[in-house]
């Protein structure tokens, strides 16, 4: 008898194969979007990059030192929403779909206004961080003028990584590829337009590049909640219609128990970089310049294990959300 119900819950050879061939193409299916997504990400900061690149070492050495900062910044984002990834993913395994709304709405009510005020120390005692790394005068100006039009960026981009996780947790992947195409096309029009000023238009160099990203992102953020909460879109389709625009003590709580070590692994990443980044400015504004260029090229390599990171833990909590239902 229990070697029959042992035969049962092992499985035959046969069923294990058809199991794992499920799998892996389900981790396909969820992944290359997400490689692509990534890509076009990266692809944005590359052409932005080499816009700027058109203008001066300097510039390109004070767009880095800002992206070291603010990359830090997006770790700490970025983990928060790995915590909502897990249980919107384990909640939608369980068929909790109201859940899932509320695990969204509660790490946006908290989440935006960490990056609101983040916004504002920065607007205001950015140079004392940007003295850390260097003395140079001219690095510093526009690495400040730079930093005071990007922190209006930051509530844009908590709203983006939390679209991004609440699709790609209800295996929806390719949407927030197609918002990342939409980013980018906005990135390159606006940036075009606004570092170079063709015609009649006026020049406005670094602070223009500055421009047309929180341009992209603004606009990512605005597709992203309009295509969640349409008739018809994946926070409108639940029992329970009502905005969860009040605090929920116990839910933060489990959202951040998650999320919060996730920032911390990938800020000491971050913090590491910074370091280096201080090293490497000591040889000079070329130097950092070609370092920078040479981080957005390597990035690249780097979105195909992010993207396979990020299915596996989709389908992981979303199994788990379907041990929990039964």
């Amino acid at each position: 008898m229990n070697n029959n119900r042992e035969g049962r819950s092992r499985g035959s050879p046969a069923e294990k194969d058809g199991n794992e061939k499920t799998v892996r193409k389900e981790i396909y299916r969820l992944n290359i979007p997400m490689i692509l997504e990534n890509l076009l990400q990266v692809s944005a900061g590359l052409i932005s990059t080499a816009m700027i690149g058109r203008l001066m070492a300097s510039d390109i050495s004070a767009q880095g030192l800002c992206v070291r900062i603010t990359d830090t910044l997006w770790c700490f984002y970025k983990g928060v929403a790995i915590g909502a990834t897990v249980l919107i993913a384990r909640s939608f395994g369980a068929g909790k779909r109201d859940k899932c709304r509320r695990v969204a709405e509660q790490t946006l009510l908290t989440e935006i206004p960490i990056a609101l005020l983040l916004g504002v120390a920065l607007f205001f005692v950015g140079m004392p961080v940007f003295r850390f790394f260097t003395e140079d005068a001219g690095i510093l100006v526009k690495a400040g003028e730079y930093m005071r039009i990007i922190v209006f960026g930051f509530p844009f981009v908590v709203i983006m990584s939390v679209v991004t996780a609440t699709f790609q947790e209800h295996g929806n992947t390719r949407t927030p590829m197609y918002i990342a195409v939409a980013v980018n096309i906005i990135n390159i029009i606006f940036g075009y337009l606004l570092i170079f000023g063709p015609g009649l238009l006026p020049e406005f160099g670094i602070r223009g590049a500055a421009m047309a990203l929180v341009s992209s992102q603004a606009g990512g953020a605005c597709i992203g909640l309009y295509l969640l909460y349409r008739k018809g879109g994946l926070l409108r389709n639940t029992e329970e219609q009502k905005y969860h625009l009040r605090p929920d003590g116990r839910l933060i709580k489990e959202i951040y128990r998650t999320g919060v070590p996730a920032a911390l692994e990938s800020m000491f990443w971050q913090f590491s970089a910074i370091i280096l980044s201080k090293v490497i400015l000591a040889y000079g504004e070329n130097s950092f310049a070609a370092y920078q260029l040479g981080i957005q090229a390597e990035t690249v390599t780097e979105m195909p294990a992010i993207g396979f990171s990020t299915a596996s833990t989709t389908l992981a909590a979303r199994a788990l959300g379907q041990t929990d239902d039964q």
